[in-house]
């Protein structure tokens, strides 16, 4: 698959690095296609050990895109509904497919998986780095999750962030990570000051 919107860098440790940063990496359908293809092409891979997700640019993602010209005409050339179409029941039926199926599908990804977020990571942004196993966020990493958490099951993922006084708190995994077992309770790491 030739990447546009994502850049794919194959390896032990495998990158897939969201590539719109002229938009803040908004989640375009393209771009997830792109993600979707990244994601399972490392899964697949005998050398890759494990997958970082990342943005080029200034943020991690800004959330989705609510409608550049570039989405609108990939939505009507793939069949999928644009953010002004009132087609409500295909709307959600393609909302459900990309932005909760597939995201479910990076979830159990049975590599290991990191975010390296910097910058906006705002409601979708948030969806997909809360999907990873372990979140490392930058000084300048903003964070705003949805009023809905879609896979934000810290005790189940392993993974829970604190931006308070430049304060990160990750819990981190075992081995068994990739595999779905669960840490001990309380196990937790403090970094920073």
């Amino acid at each position: 698959m030739e990447y546009k919107q994502v850049q794919y860098k194959p390896g032990k440790v495998t990158q897939i690095i969201f590539n719109r940063p002229e938009y803040l990496n908004a989640q375009s359908y393209q771009m997830l296609a792109e993600a979707d293809q990244a994601f399972t092409a490392a899964a697949s891979d005998q050398n890759c050990g494990a997958i970082v997700l990342s943005g080029a640019g200034r943020a991690f993602s800004a959330g989705h895109d609510l409608g550049t010209e570039e989405e609108i005409q990939y939505c009507r050339e793939h069949g999928l509904t644009v953010p002004t179409d009132g087609d409500l029941p295909k709307k959600v039926a393609d909302m459900h497919e990309w932005f909760v199926k597939k995201t479910l599908d990076w979830r159990n990804c049975p590599k290991p998986t990191v975010a390296m977020v910097h910058g906006y990571c705002i409601y979708a942004g948030w969806m997909l780095a809360a999907a990873t196993d372990v979140i490392f966020a930058a000084e300048d990493a903003l964070f705003l999750p949805g009023m809905v958490e879609y896979f934000s099951n810290f005790c189940r993922r392993g993974c829970s962030v604190s931006s308070r006084h430049g304060r990160i708190l990750l819990h981190p995994l075992g081995h068994g990570a990739a595999q779905g077992q669960r840490n001990p309770p309380g196990a937790s790491v403090h970094y920073g000051g």
